[in-house]
C-alpha cells in the first residue's frame, strides 16, 4: 500500500477535522476500524472515493470550499497559513519528512499532517520467522501480536512451527532422506551419514551416533570439542558434553544471546532478546528483537529511573512514586519511605504552590526578604516589582506593621475621620470612638481639635475659662486673651465689672461713689450726681 492509498485510506475515516485559522489543525483521531478496501480513485476526495461529499464518510466533515480551505486562514494572497511548525504542501509528496513506521505524512488542505496507519496495518520492515507480527496500533505505534504463520526458517529435518507466538518445531522422523538423498534424518532433527544411525560408535564419532560429521551430542556424551555437543561446550577435564550454563561463554539452552536472556540474567543493550525480559532494560525491540537502551518514555522502570520513567536523569516523579532523593520527585520531598510526598508547609522544600520555601501560595505568608508573586503572599503584605516580600513602611498602600488602617495610625501619620483606630493618638482628630473609628472634631469629646484653642472651647465651640489656651479675646470667658492664655483683666472703674475694691459695677472702693453713698459734690459719685437734701449720690 503506497503512501497515497494510506491517506485516502485515513480521510475516509477521520472522526473530525476542524481547520482553524492558525493552521489547519487535527483535533481527532482516525478511525481506522471501517477500513474494508483500498479506494480506486488516486486523486483524492471524490465522490467515488469513499470520502466526503455523500456524507457516508465515515464521520469526516470537512468542506474544502472553493479556494481549497477557507477555514484554514487566509494568508491574503490566496495561500494557506499553517499552524506554528506545521509545512505548507501542495501534494502528498512535499511531506514525505513527516513519514515513519506507522505514521504517513500527507498534505491537507495546504498543510501537511502525519496521518496515523490503521490499527492492525503490518510494518513493512520486521523480523521473519519468529512466530510473531509487528502491526500498526492505530495511534502511530507499534505493537507486537503472536502470529503462529510466521514460522522459521528451519533444518531440513525439522518441520517448521509455531504455537502461541513461540516455536515449536518438530523433528521428522528417523529414516526420512535428506541432503538429496544422500543422507538420512536422525529423528533430532538432524541430517546425517546412515552410519550415524546405527548404535555404534564409529566413522569420526565421538560417541554412540553423534559427535564428528553426525549431529551433536546431548549432556554427558563424550566430545573433542564444543562443535560434537549440543550444549556446545566439550569439558575439558572429562571430555564430555557441559550442561548449558550461564557462564560458558556460548549462547545455548534458552538463552537469547550468549550467556543472558532466557534462564539466564538479562542481556545489555544491543544484544538479542524474544521479549523484554531478556534485557537489563526491560525493553526488547519490536522491530529488531535486539535489546533497547533505556528511555525516559518506554513504560519500563530502568537505567538510574526510581520508578517508571521518572526519577535519575528522567524527569522528576508524581507524588507517590519511587525514589531516591529529593531530586527524584517533582515535590522536591522523597520520604523516609524512598517514597515522593506531596508538598506541604513544613517540609523546608518551596514546593507546590508556594512562593519560598514553605510560605506564600496555600502557605503561611513570607516573611520579609522571601519570594512572593503577590501581596498576600507577605506577612508585611507588600511584595514589591522585584518579587521579594518588603518591609512594612507608611507609603506602601498596605495596612501593616502596627498601623491601623492603610499607611496611617500607630508609628505612621494619624488617620483621617473614618479610618480605623485604637486609641485617639491614631486620628488625626485626635478622637477615637468606642467602634475604633477617628471621628470628627466636636465641642464634647474631651479633645483639642478641630478649631478648638483648647480642649473643647475657643473657637467655634464656648469661650475657655482663665488659664486656657486663646487664640484671641473671642476665645476667653474673660474677654481678654493674654499671651495666648485666658486671664481675668486688671480691675477698673469702667470695664463693667464688679471687682477689685469695688462695692457696685464700677463704684466704690477706690472708683467714685455708688448710689446712695453719701457725697458733699457730684464730683464723688459715679452717677455724676449728688442729692444736696440728703447729702447722697443719686
Amino acid at each position: 500500500m503506497n503512501r497515497r492509498t494510506y491517506f485516502l485510506t485515513a480521510i475516509g475515516l477521520m472522526t473530525a477535522f476542524v481547520a482553524s485559522a492558525t493552521g489547519c489543525q487535527l483535533v481527532a483521531a482516525v478511525d481506522r476500524a471501517e477500513v474494508e478496501a483500498e479506494p480506486t480513485d488516486d486523486a483524492g476526495l471524490g465522490d467515488d472515493d469513499g470520502g466526503t461529499t455523500d456524507g457516508d464518510d465515515g464521520g469526516l466533515e470537512h468542506d474544502a470550499g472553493d479556494d481549497g480551505g477557507d477555514d484554514a486562514g487566509d494568508s491574503g494572497d490566496g495561500g494557506e497559513v499553517c499552524a506554528e511548525g506545521a509545512t505548507a504542501c501542495t501534494d502528498n509528496d512535499d511531506c514525505s519528512a513527516l513519514d515513519d513506521v506507522c505514521t504517513v505524512g500527507t498534505c491537507f488542505d495546504g498543510c501537511c499532517k502525519a496521518v496515523n496507519r490503521p490499527a492492525g496495518d503490518a510494518v513493512e520492515s520486521q523480523p521473519s520467522g519468529d512466530c510473531k507480527k509487528v502491526v500498526c496500533d492505530g495511534n502511530g505505534n507499534t505493537q507486537t501480536l503472536d502470529d503462529d504463520t510466521d514460522v522459521p526458517t528451519v533444518d531440513e529435518c525439522r518441520v517448521p512451527k509455531c504455537s502461541g507466538g513461540a516455536q515449536a518445531n518438530e523433528a521428522k522422523p528417523l529414516g526420512d532422506a535428506c541432503d538429496g538423498g544422500a543422507k538420512i534424518c536422525d529423528g533430532a532433527g538432524n541430517c546425517v551419514d546412515p552410519g550415524c544411525t546405527n548404535n555404534l560408535k564409529d566413522g569420526d564419532e565421538t560417541d554412540v551416533d553423534c559427535g564428528g560429521s553426525c549431529g551433536p551430542c546431548g549432556e554427558g556424551k563424550a566430545c573433542t570439542d564444543g562443535s560434537d555437543c549440543a550444549s556446545g561446550v566439550c569439558d575439558d577435564t572429562s571430555n564430555t558434553c557441559a550442561a548449558p550454563a550461564c557462564d560458558d561463554g556460548v549462547k545455548n539452552g534458552d538463552e537469547t544471546a550468549t550467556d543472558c536472556g532466557g534462564s539466564c540474567g538479562p542481556c545489555a543493550d544491543g544484544a538479542d532478546c524474544v521479549d523484554d525480559g531478556d534485557c537489563a532494560s526491560g525493553v526488547c525491540d519490536d522491530l529488531s528483537n535486539t535489546c533497547a537502551a533505556p528511555a525516559c518514555d518506554d513504560g519500563v522502570k530502568n537505567g538510574d529511573e526510581t520508578d517508571t520513567d521518572c526519577g535519575g536523569g528522567c524527569g522528576p516523579c508524581a507524588d507517590g512514586a519511587e525514589c531516591v532523593d529529593n531530586g527524584d520527585c517533582a515535590s522536591g520531598v522523597c520520604d523516609d519511605s524512598n517514597t515522593c510526598a506531596a508538598p506541604s508547609c513544613t517540609d523546608s522544600v518551596k514546593n507546590g504552590t508556594e512562593t519560598d520555601i514553605d510560605c506564600g501560595g496555600g502557605c503561611a505568608p513570607c516573611a520579609d526578604g522571601a519570594e512572593c508573586v503577590d501581596n498576600g503572599d507577605c506577612a508585611s503584605g507588600s511584595c514589591d516589582d522585584s518579587n521579594i516580600c518588603v518591609a512594612p513602611s507608611c507609603t506602601d498602600s498596605v495596612k501593616n506593621g502596627d498601623e491601623t488602617d492603610i499607611d496611617c495610625g500607630g508609628s505612621c501619620a494619624p488617620c483621617a475621620d473614618g479610618a480605623t483606630c485604637l486609641v485617639g493618638g491614631d486620628c488625626a482628630s485626635g478622637s477615637c470612638n468606642d467602634s475604633n473609628t477617628c471621628a470628627g472634631p466636636s465641642c464634647t469629646d474631651s479633645v483639642k481639635n478641630g478649631t478648638e484653642s483648647d480642649v473643647d472651647c475657643g473657637g467655634t465651640c464656648g469661650p475657655c475659662a482663665d488659664g486656657a489656651s486663646c487664640g484671641d479675646n473671642g476665645d476667653c470667658a474673660s474677654g481678654f486673651c493674654d499671651n495666648y492664655v485666658c486671664a481675668a483683666p486688671a480691675p477698673s472703674c469702667s470695664d463693667g465689672v464688679k471687682n477689685g475694691d469695688e462695692t457696685g459695677v464700677d463704684c466704690g472702693g477706690s472708683c467714685l461713689k455708688c448710689e446712695n453713698e453719701p457725697c458733699s459734690d457730684s464730683s464723688e459719685c459715679a452717677s455724676g450726681v449728688c442729692d444736696p437734701t440728703e447729702e447722697v449720690c443719686s
